[in-house]
């Protein structure tokens, strides 16, 4: 990086006489703090060197710094005027990123080649805090990471257990292609990709809509396969969600699901009004999923996204277009960042649609507060109000919201477990097997069959209440039986003549009901 030993020795001696006041003898410089003397203050060997400079000074001034700035609230002024009011956390983060950019510099210095969170943390001990012993690593990676998907994207990071870190430092004007494809990005283009992605996190494939707009997902609960419809749209907006697209189909639960934003003028009452209007109108097996609303920030990095998702799509010849106007290397490092860009950007934007959806947080920065004062869920049934469940995705959300659903209206279902694999009539009868031979023997005391016959009735007949599944045996008899007889036995006192169709009837009428009507049983 330098031209000769003498000049490292300079620097060496300009740091430590500027911090003759403060260095201790058990002190150790941070490599960051030598970004300024080598780069801005130091004497490239040749003219790629002082290109190498000049594209790490650009880099560090008009991408990292304006991160660092923003994300510990600190002023260009206050850096300025008062170096000593900043605090650790910002000084911490810019070593961070000094190191990187000489990273990139000087690549083959063994020290900064290939260089990782946990060397980064090594070079500037003492500046990373962790709450965890030997968390330091993990907080430096958490803030790399961050740059990369949200402000630089010349930062990369790879997929290995101990990601390597680089920096791509290059003269490449990538902006002046995003300012050619400024069109692109529409209110259309926006509420497509939001449902796109909101489809794909809820197990969907917008393919899967019907000529309604809804999308049917079917799910295995307790055993028994359900459909739940899915409906995207504006739901103030009469004109995108009509009142029947409210309506759920027999038997089935119905998911609306609106868009974190809306037209310039509206906010979140507006859309609780239309609930509450809806409301009056009867009830519905409905769910409505009301996100919380995107500040301009996060607007922004939406904008972003539809661009670069816009650009990428469409076979090649969409950036094919819009880089004809740089030379062949200067369009293969522009793409390179570009397609950085979109990763980073998809990922904190899927971050920021769970805080929308309420399963993470919100970030002031990017979800209004106006937004936050109303629930997520609201039910248009007045037997059920849904509560938001901890979930680590939107997709493992929506699952425990449709149990709650189904929950509500079938509350006796038998708990059969595990609740997601389906039982079919043949299971049914091999229990059925088994309590007519229980029932024949004199001890209501039968073996069962190693296997599959033994797992099925150990998950079916305790959960239905018609006998008990021990270890390797089934027993039936007037106490694993009681609550069918008692049921039987009223059904008894209340009908004559007893058929088999009015037993059917009163199966089918218990309350709350299972939700396996006559035409569904099995036995």
């Amino acid at each position: 990086m330098m031209q000769r030993e003498r000049t490292a020795l300079k620097v060496m001696q300009r740091m430590l006489v500027d911090r003759r006041d403060t260095l201790t003898v058990d002190d150790l410089i941070p490599v960051g703090d030598a970004f300024d003397y080598i780069v801005e203050g130091g004497d490239p060997i040749d003219a790629h060197a002082a290109a190498m400079f000049k594209s790490a000074t650009e880099l560090y001034h008009t991408r990292l710094l304006p991160s660092l700035l923003e994300k510990h609230s600190v002023s260009r002024e206050q850096l300025e005027d008062d170096p000593a009011s900043v605090p650790a956390g910002f000084r911490a983060h810019e070593r961070i990123a000094k190191t990187l950019l000489l990273s990139a510099i000087a690549p083959r210095v063994p020290a900064l080649r290939d260089i990782t969170a946990p060397r980064l943390a090594a070079l500037n001990h003492g500046s990373i805090r962790s709450k965890l012993a030997g968390g330091e690593s993990r907080v430096v990676l958490g803030v790399v990471r961050e740059w990369a998907q949200k402000d630089v994207p010349e930062i990369s990071v790879s997929d290995a257990a101990n990601p390597v870190i680089r920096v791509q430092l290059a003269d490449v004007d990538y902006q002046s292609i995003l300012e050619r494809i400024r069109g692109e990005d529409n209110s259309g283009r926006r509420r497509v990709l939001v449902r796109r992605l909101v489809h794909e996190a809820l197990g969907l494939s917008s393919r899967q809509d019907d000529l309604s707009g809804a999308a049917t997902r079917t799910i295995v609960w307790r055993g028994s396969r359900r459909e739940v419809d899915i409906v995207f749209g504006n739901v103030r907006d009469p004109g995108s969600l009509p009142e029947q697209s409210f309506d759920n189909r027999p038997g089935t639960w119905r998911v609306v699901v609106d868009y974190p934003f809306d037209e310039e003028g509206y906010t979140s009452k507006d859309d609780i009004d239309r609930i509450d209007r809806l409301l009056t109108t009867g009830d519905r097996h409905t769910v409505v999923w009301l996100p919380r609303f995107f500040t301009d920030a996060a607007m922004a990095d939406l904008a972003l996204l539809v661009k670069l998702d816009w650009l990428f799509t469409g076979g090649g010849e969409r950036w094919n277009e819009y880089s004809d106007h740089l030379s062949a290397t200067d369009r293969a490092q522009a793409r390179g960042i570009l397609e950085n860009l979109r990763s980073g950007t998809m990922t904190s934007f899927q971050t920021l649609l769970k805080q929308a959806y309420g399963i993470e947080p919100a970030d002031p920065k990017r979800i209004t507060a106006e937004s936050q004062q109303y629930d997520v869920l609201t039910s248009l049934s007045r037997d059920f109000q849904p509560e938001l469940p901890p979930a680590a995705t939107l997709g493992d959300a929506f699952t425990k919201i449709v149990d709650q659903a189904y929950t509500a209206t079938y509350p006796n279902h038998p708990a059969f477990e595990p609740a997601d694999e389906e039982l079919t009539a043949r299971h049914f009868e091999t229990v059925r097997d088994y309590v007519e031979q229980a029932s024949a023997h004199r001890d209501g005391r039968v073996p069962t069959n190693p296997g599959n016959d033994r797992k099925i009735v150990r998950r079916i007949a305790d959960p239905l209440r018609v006998g008990k599944a021990t270890e390797d045996h089934f027993l039936f008899g007037e106490d694993t039986f009681a609550y069918w007889a008692h049921e039987l036995d009223r059904a008894a006192q209340q009908a004559q003549p007893l058929t088999v169709c009015v037993l059917q009837d009163h199966i089918d009428g218990i309350s709350p009901a299972w939700g396996c009507g006559r035409k569904h049983a099995t036995w």
